[in-house]
């Protein structure tokens, strides 16, 4: 019965670390590409990536440091949070996302874009809709 109530605690402990690094990852992301956007392009972003989790059977973490998609992340200036009440905004909105309490609002969106850069990549996909600064897209 004691090894049943520690092999219990010590998966408990674990799921909680997951949801932790999850939450800090998908912080950053909407922090960071997404800081400046009202809270509806916030959270586009945020399901984006959370859409990517459950096409691609990633991590949040696996989907938002994957090599070339989130370009802060990848251009080599410093991501330091300088923003606190963004900062704050962000986690909230991560955890909240997490915990299935926001729903999909870009129609199973799995890429965006800023308005305006080009690319021939994105022609190939389906716009799904603009926000903000942000086009995104579905395969």
């Amino acid at each position: 019965m004691i090894a049943a109530t520690a092999l219990a605690l010590v998966f408990a402990l674990e799921l909680k670390a997951v949801v932790s690094t999850d939450i800090k990852c998908l912080t950053e992301a909407i922090y960071f590409e997404a800081r400046g956007e009202e809270v509806s392009g916030q959270i586009a972003v945020a399901n984006v990536v959370k859409n990517r989790t459950k096409s691609y059977n990633k991590t949040y973490c696996d989907v938002v440091h994957q090599k070339g998609q989130f370009s802060y992340y990848w251009d080599k200036i410093s991501n330091k949070y300088k923003d606190k009440a963004a900062f704050m905004q962000a986690r909230t909105l991560a955890r909240s996302l997490i915990e299935n309490k926001i729903p999909d609002n870009t129609n199973g969106a799995v890429f965006f874009k800023k308005k305006g850069v080009r690319s021939a990549a994105f022609k190939k996909l389906k716009h799904t809709m603009r926000l903000g600064n942000h086009d995104f897209y579905a395969v």
